[in-house]
């Protein structure tokens, strides 16, 4: 709420959104955006290292529920989001999913899509199969665009090796 009479800089506050629930199924694009909006909740709320996994834990069912109990539950903290969701991911995909999500950033391009849609889709494959380098994600949204976005890329000076994600 606005107070208009105090000193203060009339900020609003807003409680951050919860994650949506996971449940531990395989299905890229809710775990993507599971561990997204977790990683919002947490950082918003300025969540403490020792409560992290519990904090995670109100967000999970099924097989993911499952994970908590068996890897996270009874084990000291404290525990970092990534490493709660790397461990949630291997526990709950299959073991040559990454390996699956490489070769799907390979084959992946843009095809009649809008660049927006393009690099969306990249860049969530990217993240799945832990591609984290700046210049390897670049270059991989790069080789995936259609020839005409290229070239216009090219005549505007841009280049894979110079410039950065948003840059392009």
């Amino acid at each position: 709420m606005i107070d208009d009479d105090s000193d203060s800089d009339n900020t609003t506050f807003l409680k951050p959104a919860k994650p949506i629930r996971y449940d531990g199924s395989v299905n890229e694009e809710k775990f993507y955006r599971f561990s997204k909006e977790l990683r919002e909740y947490i950082e918003d709320y300025k969540v403490k290292p020792k409560r992290v996994a519990r904090t995670a834990s109100r967000f999970l069912d099924g097989r993911a529920w499952r994970y908590y109990v068996n890897e996270l539950a009874d084990s000291p903290g404290p525990h970092t989001v990534t490493d709660i969701l790397t461990g949630l991911f291997n526990y709950c995909f299959p073991i040559d999913f990454k390996l699956r999500m490489h070769q799907r950033v390979r084959d992946l391009v843009q095809g009649r899509r809008s660049i927006r849609d393009y690099s969306h889709e990249m860049k969530m494959y990217l993240t799945l199969a832990g591609i984290d380098s700046p210049q390897d994600r670049v270059q991989r949204l790069w080789d995936g665009f259609n020839d005409k976005i290229v070239d216009d890329l090219w005549d505007h000076k841009m280049s894979p090796d110079l410039h950065t994600w948003e840059e392009i």
